[in-house]
């Protein structure tokens, strides 16, 4: 089964995305095909010797006999229609990931702010490890001046401090408090792009 058979659009009458994305990638796959002087040329034609123990490991599975147990060692090696496969399929991995990534380029994308530890959304005394982080980065952003604090940093750092609880503050000690409580009141007042 091939990649169009797995993306076939349910509508017959037009392309779908994915078939356009398979048109792409088929004849992008011509282009981006690496051939086998390019790569001696980029990687070079040098490669390290084998050791003793692998060697000594490949001759005695050549040796022993391919029968009963042992039958499974026996060395296949692949076609070359496995090879064409295995190639097309990493060059469209490439290119669909180059693909991917152009879209996102293109895109405003907003992605929650969860804590992927426990799934649930960031905030301050849900999570030590987050605690201890947002208190790092907003006073090396304070030590820095606030230089390229954009308007969706600061938008997070005062949302993540917005739901303060004493539990932090107590866990923080009076003078690292002070400090974060300094740099939160210089942060509300920079103003951003």
């Amino acid at each position: 089964m091939d990649g169009k058979e797995l993306y076939a659009d349910n509508n017959e009458g037009g392309m779908g995305c994915k078939e356009i994305a398979d048109q792409k990638i088929e004849q992008q796959y011509n282009k981006a095909k690496m051939r086998k002087a390019n790569y001696y040329h980029e990687y070079g034609q040098k490669r390290e010797k084998t050791g003793v123990f692998p060697t000594a490991i490949s001759v005695i599975v050549r040796v022993i006999p391919k029968v009963g147990p042992l039958r499974d060692l026996k060395i296949k090696i692949p076609g070359p229609e496995a090879e064409n496969l295995f190639i097309k399929s990493f060059d469209t991995v490439v290119i669909r990931y180059s693909l991917s990534l152009t879209e996102l380029n293109n895109k405003n994308n907003k992605y929650p702010n969860i804590d992927f530890d426990t799934g649930n959304e960031t905030v301050s005394g849900e999570y030590n490890m987050a605690d201890e982080n947002y208190i790092v980065l907003l006073l090396r952003l304070k030590d820095n001046k606030f230089k390229n604090v954009d308007a969706d940093l600061k938008e997070n750092i005062l949302k993540f401090y917005g739901r303060c609880n004493e539990r932090l503050a107590a866990k923080a000690g009076a003078a690292e408090w002070h400090q974060i409580t300094t740099a939160l009141n210089q942060l509300t007042a920079l103003k951003t792009n």
